[in-house]
């Protein structure tokens, strides 16, 4: 009996969940609502309809970078074997990102909020005043929001996770080559060159 109790003794215990483990620190990110995704979608369309295009080009690069910053930002909140897990490494010279200390908890929405705020400043720099001014006060507003669920060094830990992917997104953003979309065009001339 002794025999048969040992192997499944040691059985159990090696298949026990790690009660520390970083999925229940933090919770996953398809535990919160879009709210605060929908929040900032809907602010970028309100810029776009008021700020000067800084390039002779499409908003959709907009919405390209901060997408990819948005869902960069919960990314260490989606599970491995979730069909939307898409590793940043993926992406052509975007160079490591940001990593999490897996021994803290993280807030995934305020991750997000500070995220979508730097993008959002960072590519509308030309926004009006109003708009700029809106942009801030969607960020407090947003942040103002969860100070009764999340505690104060969670969040702070989350806003500075978020920051830091949207920066170094922003910064891969800027090697695009975009400040040349409005360049002068010169065709091809000479022999055997078509126009």
């Amino acid at each position: 009996m002794k025999n048969l109790l040992l192997p499944l003794l040691i059985c159990s215990l090696s298949f026990k969940k790690a009660v520390d483990s970083f999925s229940e620190r933090s919770a996953p990110a398809s535990s919160y609502s879009s709210a605060v995704l929908d929040k900032w979608m809907a602010m970028q369309i309100k810029l776009m309809s008021s700020t000067p295009a800084i390039f002779n080009g499409p908003f959709v690069r907009i919405y390209s970078y901060t997408g990819l910053a948005a869902f960069q930002s919960i990314f260490p909140g989606i599970p491995q074997k979730s069909t939307y897990w898409f590793p940043g490494n993926a992406l052509n010279n975007l160079h490591a990102l940001p990593a999490v200390n897996e021994r803290e908890r993280y807030h995934w929405p305020s991750s997000l909020n500070a995220a979508m705020a730097f993008m959002n400043r960072s590519m509308f720099s030309s926004s009006n005043p109003g708009g700029k001014r809106a942009i801030d006060s969607l960020e407090t507003a947003i942040r103002k929001s969860f100070s009764k669920d999340v505690d104060v060094s969670t969040m702070e830990r989350s806003v500075q996770y978020g920051l830091q992917v949207a920066q170094r997104i922003y910064g891969w953003a800027e090697t695009d080559g975009y400040q040349h979309a409005s360049d002068i065009y010169s065709p091809p001339s000479g022999p055997g060159k078509w126009v």
